[in-house]
């Protein structure tokens, strides 16, 4: 773990980056996983509910620890993008994209002038209140920190992917096979030959851009896998699943050395 240089210089530069996914509103879930060494941390506000200031309490609890943290919004509005980028965040995970004009948005909703759109507040939390900043320089800074990250989940997505991949502030890509199956026509069935092909394709597109691709590696053989395959950034996972899948491994062990029946 190198939480010395900033995660978008790490990013970009190619390095294993180890994320995981909030999904319970509680602050303390995010400063175990900090502590645990984890990368950064991604709060799925487009799943779970969270309130503004939930979301504020655990990008705090995680920057204690020196981890920072992304959103994935609900949506695309530029206003609350924007806004969850005051709260502190170092970037955004944004949903559904689907063409290089939606990519554009979200791009010129997280940075500030000349690259971006985002309203200019260096009093936020973000921004540690305006104390010890000076204004011209924050903006330089967090246009060079902040992240784009953009999950491509259409069959739309993917025939755009080509121009989505030309701008230059997009930092990395996930693809997502769930909503990729649907938008094909075939729910459910990631392993359908149209399926599959559909988001090779678009993998092997990020990888030859040079931009960081995102993968599922919430088992070691899954994240070697993603590894060899040129993916960079490994997903191990959220609290969610991870609490769940302990609880019932220790549980179907115990009772399996009690000699009780599982059901």
């Amino acid at each position: 773990m190198n939480r010395q240089k900033d995660l978008r210089s790490r990013i970009r530069e190619g390095e294993v980056i180890i994320h995981a996914m909030l999904r319970l509103a509680e602050p303390a879930i995010a400063e175990i996983i900090a502590l645990s060494g984890v990368d950064y941390l991604t709060i799925d506000n487009e799943h779970f509910a969270f309130s503004d200031e939930s979301i504020q309490n655990i990008i705090r609890a995680a920057r204690v620890h020196g981890m920072p943290c992304m959103v994935r919004p609900s949506g695309l509005n530029p206003e609350y993008i924007a806004k969850i980028m005051d709260m502190g965040a170092i970037g955004i995970l944004a949903p559904q994209v689907d063409s290089y004009e939606e990519a554009l948005q979200v791009v010129k909703a997280v940075k500030y002038a000349p690259e971006g759109k985002r309203g200019f507040c260096p009093i936020s939390n973000g921004a540690s209140y305006g104390i010890g900043i000076d204004p011209v320089q924050y903006a330089k800074d967090r246009n060079r920190e902040t992240i784009v990250g953009l999950m491509i989940e259409s069959k739309e997505g993917i025939e755009d992917l080509d121009r989505i991949l030309t701008i230059d502030e997009v930092d990395l890509i996930a693809v997502g096979p769930s909503d990729v199956s649907n938008s094909y026509g075939y729910p459910g069935q990631i392993d359908h030959p149209v399926v599959k092909e559909a988001i090779s394709q678009a993998r092997r597109k990020v990888l030859a851009s040079g931009k960081s691709l995102c993968g599922i590696a919430g088992t070691p053989e899954k994240a070697a896998r993603e590894y060899q395959e040129g993916s960079r950034g490994l997903l191990i996972g959220s609290d969610v699943q991870i609490l769940t899948g302990g609880f019932q491994q220790i549980v179907a062990e115990a009772r399996k050395v009690a000699g009780c029946d599982l059901q």
